[in-house]
């Protein structure tokens, strides 16, 4: 791949990454932007699927209780009033879409019944509320969901949400990613190389063995495979629903965050991660680099990443590092360098199954 790919996205991404937070106005007169700094879009905090695995809505979450919707694949969105203020760490939605959930720091977990038009919160942990990273439903039944966090904390409900209880995790290692096969078959994973698995909803969770030492940050499951995505690199394979894992060669050490399947092309798996995105043809048995074009100015992590269309389309959300020697006055149109923003809230997208890449201008309609 030649670097011309990625020239209209270093150029463009970063004047709108950096200006408005990453939301610009769009041209028509229902479009505004989202007014900065109070509300700083952390796009890295959800996309949801729909049913049979292609997203009917796309979510963002962000600081400040920021929700934004999209219903037409991403190219616009709509402002949702979340009635908080907390931060999103992640966001998920039972399979037909009628309750959503988000999770945040110092315990914060709210819940919508209609769809994510209304929220209510409460707070998870009393006292020594966890941060909270990663939530996920049981694939064919929205009464059953979990929670993760830190220093082992794993959530349970039976009632699509309503209450919640504090499993046994039999780890005290911080949690960044759960998910489920069925209604008794899964697995949490977090920092050291931490895997828990249960058989049993999570009545007995059980310390599994990673073979790895670095940190787990996402888990993917699709039919009878299971897929973890780690620091330096880091892609372990199951196929007996988590008992035990292989690691797979992906030749890089980048830190990987996201994985996702293509629904209407068998086999075909994405992992992204800091500047690179990369893509195995056999369920993630073999990996190679599909997309790594992100120059040394404009270092992109990609932090979600799922496929929304038939034909090979995939939107991601990540975020940008400008800190290292970037000369912010050389690029027209940018803030000072002491007035320049977060550069959390990239979205970006792929036509060709993740060749090449562009930014998508988020347009908010308020």
């Amino acid at each position: 791949m030649k670097k011309h790919h990625f020239k209209w996205l270093r150029s463009k991404a970063l004047t709108i990454a950096l200006f408005c937070l990453g939301l610009m106005a769009g041209c028509g007169g229902d479009f505004d932007p989202i007014n900065p700094p109070s509300q700083q879009l952390k796009a890295f905090c959800g996309l949801v699927w729909g049913q049979g695995g292609v997203p009917e809505k796309v979510w963002l979450g962000g600081s400040d209780g920021l929700l934004l919707k999209s219903e037409n694949d991403g190219n616009d969105f709509i402002r949702v009033d979340s009635g908080f203020d907390y931060g999103i760490n992640d966001l998920s939605f039972s399979p037909d879409g009628t309750y959503g959930y988000a999770v945040g720091n110092m315990g914060m977990y709210a819940r919508s019944n209609d769809g994510g038009n209304a929220w209510s919160v409460q707070m998870l942990g009393g006292d020594f509320a966890p941060n909270l990273h990663a939530v996920t439903w049981a694939p064919s039944n929205d009464q059953l969901g979990w929670i993760v966090g830190d220093s082992g904390s794993i959530y349970f409900t039976n009632d699509q949400g309503i209450h919640w209880d504090l499993q046994n995790s039999n780890t005290d290692e911080n949690l960044h990613g759960v998910c489920f096969f069925d209604d008794f078959q899964g697995w949490a994973v977090g920092d050291n190389g931490t895997i828990v698995g249960t058989n049993d909803g999570g009545q007995n969770w059980q310390p599994r063995d990673s073979g790895v030492s670095l940190g787990l940050r996402y888990c993917f499951n699709d039919g009878n495979f299971g897929l973890v995505a780690g620091l330096g690199g880091t892609l372990l394979r199951t196929n007996d629903f988590g008992q035990n894992w292989e690691p797979r060669d992906t030749g890089v050490n980048n830190d990987l965050h996201v994985l996702t399947v293509n629904p209407n092309k068998s086999g075909t798996v994405m992992a992204g991660g800091d500047g690179i995105i990369l893509r195995s043809p056999d369920f993630g048995t073999n990996w190679a680099v599909a997309f790594d074009e992100f120059e040394a100015q404009f270092e992109l992590f990609i932090k979600k990443m799922v496929y929304v269309l038939a034909g090979g389309q995939i939107l991601a959300t990540g975020r940008t590092d400008l800190g290292q020697g970037f000369d912010f006055e050389s690029v027209p149109g940018l803030l000072p360098s002491d007035q320049v923003p977060s550069s959390d809230g990239l979205l970006l997208k792929s036509d060709d199954d993740g060749d090449n890449w562009f930014q998508v201008q988020i347009r908010v309609q308020f």
